[in-house]
């Protein structure tokens, strides 16, 4: 016998907390000021910083290849992305490429 007697109880229980933390992150947005965020000051800041240390301004290819960079270096060792590729050794590399992809 079972304690929840076959009631999936952990999904009710995330059901309940996205839609607690949903209503409430909406009900303090409309709260919030326009000017309340400080955004602004912080974009006024990073810019004067920028300014401050003289960095040359990328764009183009070099940003493009530097961003890429970047990014690939933070993702490889993710564990969804290590589980992906033994799960492919393991099963079909077609099929767990199509879930993957979905």
């Amino acid at each position: 016998p079972s304690l929840t007697r076959g009631l999936p109880l952990d999904d009710y229980v995330a059901i309940a907390s996205f839609v607690y933390f949903g209503i409430k992150a909406l009900l303090e947005a409309k709260d919030m000021d326009d000017g309340s965020s400080g955004i602004d000051e912080e974009r006024e800041e990073a810019e004067k910083t920028l300014e401050k240390s003289q960095t040359e301004k990328k764009s183009g290819w070099p940003l493009v290849i530097e961003a890429c960079t970047l990014t690939i270096a933070a993702e490889v060792g993710d564990r969804s992305q290590i589980a992906t590729i033994a799960l492919a050794a393991a099963a079909n590399p077609f099929g767990v490429a199509a879930g993957a992809i979905v």
